[in-house]
């Protein structure tokens, strides 16, 4: 993970305007920074300390010098699943709600969001952009995402094999910013349905852990599923390995049957084991 963090260890690209962190591409900060903001969540929502107050704070302002509204997304919508879905006293859910709102409002009035969000206003359709029409990052996704659904119409059964999006196939220079259209091209229909049915078992056994009120961590484990599936939209998701390999490291120690209440083990006697 170190390895991967370092390679670019500047604080902030003052071409682009977004903050990189250790990150390759502020894309992939952006979504180890929704990561880390709903895990400080759970913890406000679980252990209701202030210092997870201010890590969430943190996790929010992380998010908004990204400047990355895929990012964005992924939070909102993974701390709506998280607040939902977890068995959390009313007053809990409202206060985690209000937190949710502020942070939204925080980061959208920040100057650089705005222009952001005012860029997606040049985009006329998709079929302008497909045909070449580029104004702004979701024109040049639209034109991306055409070409590689030719390249998977060429071999839709079985795709083009893992990696080939990555190295051997990318039209306009650059990865497909898809991760279910990478999924398409690299292994076709019959990868995809295999995809499929292993995300829906995980899903299904998920939900229904997160009904027991013992589980309660399950509804960070399923928040998290969430925002992996939402940031994949419009992301290589996959290949921004530091905020995946805190995903995955979550996932299962969310999981395990515990309240939120620690207690330290008793010492053992002198010549046990």
């Amino acid at each position: 993970m170190l390895s991967a963090v370092v390679q670019h260890p500047w604080v902030y690209n003052a071409n682009t305007g977004r903050a990189f962190g250790t990150f390759i591409h502020p894309n992939g900060a952006a979504l180890f920074s929704a990561v880390f903001a709903t895990l400080a969540l759970f913890l406000v929502l679980t252990l209701k300390q202030r210092r997870y107050v201010l890590a969430l704070l943190l996790g929010i302002a992380g998010l908004a010098v990204t400047a990355s509204m895929g990012g964005f997304a992924t939070f909102a919508i993974a701390a709506l699943v998280l607040v939902f879905a977890g068995e959390w006293p009313g007053r809990l859910k409202f206060a985690a709600s209000g937190l949710a709102v502020l942070g939204g409002v925080v980061i959208l009035s920040t100057e650089r969001f705005r222009e952001r969000v005012a860029e997606l206003e040049s985009t006329l359709s998709f079929h302008e952009a497909a045909a070449g029409h580029i104004t702004n990052s979701v024109d040049w996704r639209f034109y991306n995402w055409t070409l590689f659904s030719r390249a998977w119409g060429e071999d839709p059964f079985f795709g083009r094999g893992l990696g080939m999006t990555q190295e051997n196939l990318q039209p306009l220079g650059q990865q497909v910013h898809n991760e279910y259209l990478r999924t398409m091209v690299e292994t076709g229909v019959i990868g995809g349905l295999i995809a499929l049915v292993i995300l829906l078992i995980y899903l299904n056994r998920t939900f229904a852990v997160c009904r027991r009120a013992e589980y309660r961590g399950a509804a960070l484990s399923l928040s998290l599923v969430i925002a992996v599936l939402i940031n994949a939209v419009a992301a290589n998701t996959l290949t921004y390995m530091p905020a995946m390999l805190l995903t995955i490291g979550l996932a299962p120690l969310s999981s395990i049957p515990w309240d939120g209440h620690y207690e330290e083990p008793s010492q053992h006697k002198k010549g046990t084991s």
